[in-house]
């Protein structure tokens, strides 16, 4: 690896396979990104190792997307979901829904956009009616809740590890059979 880092105008790539690397000038392969693939320098490298190996919540592109996830986590109770253990019996605000959902995207940035959106989306929760609760902290506030039955956490969405993490993994496979062929 130290060879190719002194070596002047060439760099260390690979096409569609990141275990067949190839050295190429870097005429070529900034001539051609769409061919040619660069791997993480040594520096890149460390400051990956440097990171921690957090887990983070898959994100939704599409507003078709959080209305699937709201409608299939936030259900209103009915015979047929009484016996699914995944479930537990809520009390739940929009506001609460929101900052669940806040989690997995970053299209609505207050619960009053999020209630609106919710009301044209036409959710399954909004048919539950509404109890109304008269706040401690905010006297003459009323707070409105639906009684739901809500999908428990660890069954909301997949987690994923930082591609970063797989890249590391990769990359020193990749030198060590460079450092094995020189």
């Amino acid at each position: 690896m130290e060879k190719i880092e002194r070596m002047e105008e060439v760099d260390l790539c690979y096409t569609t396979n990141l275990l067949k690397p190839y050295i190429m000038s870097e005429a070529t392969i900034y001539g051609d990104l769409e061919q040619y693939n660069l791997y993480l320098s040594s520096k890149e490298i460390q400051g990956i190792e440097s990171d921690q190996e957090e887990d983070e919540l898959e994100r939704f592109e599409t507003r078709a997307q959080i209305k699937e996830f709201v409608n299939a986590v936030f259900q209103p109770i009915d015979k047929n979901n009484l016996s699914d253990n995944r479930f537990i019996k809520k009390t739940l605000s929009t506001e609460r829904i929101f900052k669940i959902v806040n989690n997995y995207t970053d299209d609505f940035k207050t619960s009053n956009s999020f209630s609106t959106w919710c009301s044209a989306a036409g959710l399954d929760f909004l048919v539950v009616e509404c109890i109304r609760k008269n706040l401690k902290y905010d006297s003459g506030q009323k707070k409105r809740n639906r009684c739901l039955h809500v999908l428990q956490s660890e069954h909301h969405g997949k987690k994923k590890k930082k591609k970063r993490l797989i890249l590391k993994v990769i990359i020193k496979i990749l030198l060590l059979k460079l450092l094995m062929n020189n």
